[in-house]
């Protein structure tokens, strides 16, 4: 900072300035003065000089007329009484130079005076020019006399600017001093917070007077205000701190509350689905026995009633979870057909049980991506359930559709809707609140716990999307949202569909929604349907058809119809033998019962049909290899079934569950998929069934008496480690379902989770990700291997040559795997023979060497518990099983070289 006070320094700025102007006016006005005198002068001279001129060309008229030159040189010699004139010249008439005057320089060899301005006058005789007279004038004596008065005005414009400095140097301090004490005043307040200091006061009524009054009397307001901030500053950090001790004891009891609660939740959800898992488990397989229709009824009313149950407390956790902001999203790779015809089949008995038609529209190619798939299936569900139960009659349609894509990502419509009773704008604004139904009514007639929107829309929401709706009162309700997602083109790759051949085909069905859909689906697969809206429209197409050069190829038709169904339909065409050649596709209702006379003329589909199973029917009509079976997909001539059940698996499992009724239930479970149980009360039990002999897979229950599932998932982990031993697959069972149990699991070692209670079907979804399936020999001609001719063709149809090339791959690798499988037997090797029978049977899995690659995947599992001497037997398996696979593909190399 400046030494200088503020008031100093513009004081000196303002008497620099008035030196500056008062300099500027004196010399100004000096100069100006000095120029204009200048000026005068010299306009007087040149008059002088005129006049001298003429007078003298008055002398020179005699000695012009009579050319005298001596005459006209003394003449001219005259001249040098004027200083100022430096030279001149008689010129005659002829322009002949008559005489001359030069002036005497001052002193020798001095510099000669140049000539500033030239004075002529004529030279008459009687009125005859004769010549004239030049003369060479110089200003240098007038210039001399200029400078020196210059010289006198800066030496007087000095000394005014001296004088003018001190006085405004004065007076300006007399103004600017209390100014100065004013700007001190400001900056001690400002920096130091001195409310208390005041400026000097004068006794001048001048405008400085005033300011400095002024600025004391805001002085003292800023004090009185700065005393009354510090005391309420005083006051506010006291409340602060009372009320942060009040918040910290409010959070604390809330954390205490939410872990209560919490706690609270995580041990009803385990008591409440402990219990529940035995009631849905038995009444699983209750309805799986011989039930007369009372029975069956009883049972059925029993399921549901415990399916409903568990929705309630699943909306319950689930609402918990997002309030406590522990629910996150997975990004795992799905297929969105898949995850939607699933849904769609699983409601489609309810559906139907109210005379619905259920209608499912997915994207074309089919379309995996990357995202939370259960979480988005349970939003679908979700709004697909609550379609189905406010709807009394019509059709619900669930559907997908492709918005835009741009690079890899999708964004995706999805979209519910039904004709069911619709919803006003005062109810819709309500309807994503927790706890809350469109009418309150509503939870009398329907049921429900006003959760599942609420949730749904929270889910959505995390996603980056939003749910809405479109709905009026009596006209029905659409629910749609949109999502961007990231596409997995590998896997939509993987699953498009190839064209088909372009069958001649007819469609019949009533539901014009339905008959689009199949419509879009065929036309994607190369085939241009004609569409009929009811059975007679259809015998009528049928019967012209027939009777031209191009009769229909295919009928596909849904079965329930008004006036006639599909079953009328095919007794009429079978009363013509013009239709002997046309195959029929039925669809049919989800629980309806077809004549098994009928379903042997037809092939069939349960609606609303998958694509993959359609588009597979369709191909093997155009292929001609299929035969009708009931109410399933065609068989093929070769005797592949292509049938809907589970295929039994194959391994020792161990259970460790304290509760008898989850044991009842699991043990039923478990033996019915075909698999080797031993049970265990604690994880200490388990440890010591496990030292005795291995298991290909164990179900850990986690909590338990005496030693819980993840103290002892942790012992097995640290055998294993020790051992050398391959890592068998353990799955955790929990009834807790808030905690984060899945991720808790994980990390204790456990390699899956499924939370109770579980169905059948999720508890082989879950067993068959780590056990083979059972594997029966197929083989044909007595000593050849079966080859999966659908691998084969979809080998042929992704490249030309690939096929081919993949043989020669395969011929040139499994020499040294089969090597490295007799040295990992010979060396007792379990972790070689492990990974080699894991890589060769990924190998023949590829070319379609399904046995080949079931003996791999036993060798595998023998390899992976340690049981060497099986394994080795299984190896002698895979020798056997190669040989005749390198003949099996020898053969198809032939034919696929000669085709």
């Amino acid at each position: 900072m400046s030494n200088s006070t503020p008031g100093t320094s513009l004081t000196r700025k303002i008497s620099l300035l008035a030196m500056l102007l008062t300099s500027i006016a004196v010399l100004g006005a000096a100069l100006v003065s000095s120029w204009q005198q200048y000026n005068y002068f010299v306009t007087q001279v040149n008059n002088q000089l005129q006049i001298l001129a003429e007078a003298t060309a008055l002398n020179m008229a005699a000695p012009s007329m009579f050319a005298d030159k001596d005459a006209a040189q003394q003449t001219l010699a005259v001249l040098r009484v004027e200083p100022k004139v430096i030279a001149a010249r008689l010129i005659l008439i002829n322009n002949k130079q008559l005489a001359e005057y030069r002036a005497v320089l001052p002193t020798p060899g001095s510099t000669p005076i140049v000539r500033d301005t030239l004075v002529r006058a004529d030279v008459f005789w009687a009125d005859e020019p004769l010549g004239y007279l030049e003369l060479d004038v110089t200003l240098k004596p007038l210039r001399e006399q200029f400078y020196g008065q210059i010289g006198w005005v800066l030496a007087a414009a000095l000394v005014a600017l001296l004088v003018s400095g001190i006085l405004a140097w004065t007076l300006i301090s007399r103004v600017m001093r209390p100014l100065g004490s004013l700007s001190e005043l400001a900056q001690k307040v400002g920096d130091e917070g001195q409310y208390d200091a005041r400026a000097p006061e004068t006794s001048v009524e001048d405008e400085v007077g005033l300011l400095t009054r002024r600025f004391n009397a805001m002085l003292d307001r800023i004090e009185m205000q700065d005393s009354e901030l510090r005391q309420n500053q005083e006051l506010l950090e006291q409340r602060v701190f009372e009320r942060t001790l009040e918040l910290q004891y409010a959070r604390e009891q809330a954390e205490a509350a939410s872990k209560a609660k919490s706690d609270f939740l995580a041990v009803m959800s385990h008591e409440i689905r402990t219990p529940l898992n035995g009631i849905m488990g038995m009444t699983g397989l209750l309805l799986e026995t011989e039930l007369d229709s009372k029975q069956k009824r009883f049972a059925r009313v029993a399921r549901r009633s415990s399916e409903d149950l568990l929705l309630i407390i699943n909306d319950i956790l689930d609402f918990s979870k997002i309030e406590a902001g522990k629910l996150e999203l997975e990004s795992l790779p799905f297929s969105l057909n898949t995850l939607v015809e699933d849904i769609a089949e699983r409601y489609a008995p309810i559906a139907q049980s109210k005379n619905l038609e259920l209608l499912c529209r997915t994207p074309l190619p089919p379309v995996s991506v990357m995202g939370d798939g259960p979480r988005l299936g349970q939003v679908i569900t979700n709004l697909l359930s609550n379609a189905i139960k406010f709807t009394e009659n019509g059709e619900v349609e669930i559907g997908v559709a492709l918005v835009a894509h741009h690079d890899d990502k999708l964004q995706l419509r999805f979209s519910v809707r039904d004709t069911g009773i619709g919803i006003s704008s005062e109810q819709s604004a309500k309807l994503f609140q927790s706890f809350t139904q469109a009418d309150s009514s509503m939870s009398r007639k329907y049921g429900g716990t006003g959760l599942g929107l609420a949730i749904s829309q929270r889910l959505i929401e995390m996603m980056g999307g939003q749910i809405q709706l479109e709905s009026l009162p009596g006209e029905g309700s659409r629910f749609y949202f949109d999502l961007h997602l990231e596409a997995d083109n590998d896997a939509s790759a993987a699953v498009a569909f190839h064209p088909l051949k372009p069958l001649r085909t007819l469609v019949v069905d009533d539901n014009d929604v339905s008959r689009d859909i199949l419509d879009e689906w065929l036309r994607t697969w190369d085939i241009a349907p004609v569409l009929a809206e009811s059975a007679a429209e259809a015998l009528a197409l049928l019967n012209k058809q027939a009777k031209t050069d191009a009769p229909f190829e295919l009928l596909l038709t849904d079965w329930a119809m008004p006036e006639m169904n599909a079953g009328a339909v095919l007794d009429s065409l079978a009363a013509s033998p013009l239709f002997e050649s046309l195959a029929v596709i039925i669809l049919c209702p989800a629980g309806v019962a077809i004549q098994e006379s009928l379903a042997n003329r037809a092939l069939m589909l349960f609606k609303p049909a998958r694509q993959a199973e359609l588009h597979g029917l369709i191909a093997q009509v155009a292929a001609g290899d299929f035969i009708y079976q009931p109410l399933g997909a065609p068989v093929s001539k070769q005797g592949t079934l292509a049938t809907s059940g589970l295929k039994p698996l194959s391994g020792r499992v161990l259970l460790a569950e304290d509760n008898p009724v989850n044991q009842e239930v699991a043990k039923a479970m478990l033996q019915r998929m075909g698999l080797d149980l031993t049970l265990a009360n604690n994880g200490q039990e388990a440890l010591a069934l496990i030292d005795r002999r291995g298991f290909d897979l164990v179900l850990m229950d986690c909590q338990m008496p005496v030693m819980d599932g993840f103290e002892a998932s942790r012992r097995i982990r640290q055998r294993e480690q020790s051992m050398g031993l391959p890592q068998a697959p353990i799955v955790a069972l929990t009834a807790n379902a808030i905690s984060g149990d899945r991720e808790h699991c994980l990390a204790q070692g456990m390699d899956d989770y499924l939370s109770k209670p579980f169905s059948q079907m999720q508890l082989y979804q879950t067993l068959s990700r780590w056990l083979p399936e059972q594997q029966t020999p197929s083989t044909v001609g007595g000593e050849a291997i079966e080859i999966d001719q659908q691998v084969i063709r979809q080998l042929r149809e992704l490249r030309d040559g690939l096929l081919l090339k993949i043989i020669g791959l395969f011929r040139g690798a499994s020499p040294a795997l089969i090597t490295q499988l007799r040295q990992a037997v010979t060396a007792g090797d379990a972790n070689l023979l492990y990974k080699t029978a894991h890589n060769f049977k990924n190998s023949a899995a590829n070319l379609g060497l399904l046995d080949l690659a079931a003996a791999c995947r036993d060798c595998e599992a023998s390899a992976r518990k340690g049981d060497m001497e099986d394994a080795a037997q299984q190896v002698d398996t895979i020798l056997r099983l190669y040989d005749l696979s390198l003949e099996g593909l020898a053969e198809l190399e032939r034919k696929e070289r000669s085709t």
